[in-house]
């Protein structure tokens, strides 16, 4: 039994230092209401890789409208950021550092979207 477990230890213990970590960049902010100032809980943040739109990571706002992205690759990423019945900002060219992993985007506004819903006739 000895000799079979100290395989599967050394093999379990390679693997693990194999993995390539995605990185520790953090992409974090704050959505607000443009009129009211006041934050936009459950607004969506998605980030995708600039070079080929894969998802990266995403969440939604907590009650205060924050957000804290963590994990993220020192690459360049695109920030989405939706609501409904609000106009969607799009953040291009967001590049966490290994000197500066934290990428604060501050407080977003976002605008009301003015299109209204017209009942058939």
């Amino acid at each position: 039994m000895k000799f079979f477990l100290f395989p599967v230890f050394l093999w379990f213990s390679f693997a693990s230092f194999s993995q390539r970590s995605q990185g520790e960049g953090v992409v974090l902010g704050k959505v607000i209401d443009q009129k009211t100032k006041s934050p936009l809980e459950y607004a969506k943040v998605k980030v995708f890789k600039a070079k080929d739109s894969s998802v990266l990571g995403g969440q939604f706002t907590d009650s205060e409208g924050k957000f804290n992205i963590e994990g993220l690759p020192y690459s360049p990423m695109l920030v989405l950021i939706t609501f409904t019945g609000y106009d969607t900002v799009w953040y291009n060219e967001v590049i966490p550092s290994k000197e500066l992993r934290l990428v604060n985007l501050g407080e977003v506004v976002l605008m009301v979207n003015n299109q209204r819903v017209v009942d058939e006739v």
